[in-house]
């Protein structure tokens, strides 16, 4: 049994992409389980969030306590989930989009699960210390060609990530920061 388990954006919930989600369960022949992030958003109703940035001397810097809170909650759930299902992490894909892919690869390094996926993910500098090296996990990162949210260095922050990585990048032509479309089902 394989677990595939989604892990949305900012604002997002649970229920965030689900048609993308649940064909990409589908081609992973794998059980499908979407997890909230741990913040409400005061934004977009019905919505969550992982961690919020706050404007320091010009740059935005992550709410570190908001970071390693999702991070905590992420891992336990994931944990709890393998365990209620009697699997082990090798038995298990992380995906998620934006924040959630960014909470996704920590946790999958982490847990040296089978596969992480990232959708339009960036890595915010301050968090490159805690990427844990573990070369046993297959990384895809896919980023979305027409993704207007993520600026340049943004999108390219995948490039600072550990070189020992089993690391694949992926660009989808045609999708958008919030547009997960078939093709990038077909590109996985």
């Amino acid at each position: 049994m394989t677990l595939l388990i989604f892990l949305h954006g900012k604002g997002g919930n649970k229920d965030a992409q689900a048609d993308f989600v649940s064909d990409l369960a589908q081609k992973y022949d794998a059980e499908l389980v979407s997890l909230n992030a741990p913040y409400k958003s005061t934004i977009h109703e019905g919505g969550f969030y992982w961690f919020e940035k706050d404007e320091i001397d010009g740059q935005r810097k992550v709410r570190m306590m908001e970071w390693y809170c999702s991070l905590v909650m992420a891992l336990s759930a994931v944990v709890t989930l393998m365990r209620e299902k009697g699997i082990g992490a090798k038995d298990v894909i992380l995906c998620g989009h934006s924040q959630g892919g960014l909470i996704a690869l920590y946790c999958g390094l982490k847990l040296g699960v089978k596969e992480v996926i990232t959708l339009n993910s960036d890595i915010p500098d301050e968090l490159l210390e805690d990427i844990e090296a573990n070369d046993k996990v297959k990384i895809k990162w896919v980023q979305g060609a027409k993704d207007t949210f993520l600026d340049e260095k943004r999108k390219e922050s995948y490039k600072n990530l550990p070189k020992n990585l089993d690391f694949e990048y992926i660009i989808s032509p045609n999708s958008t920061h919030s547009r997960l479309n078939k093709e990038i089902l077909d590109l996985l």
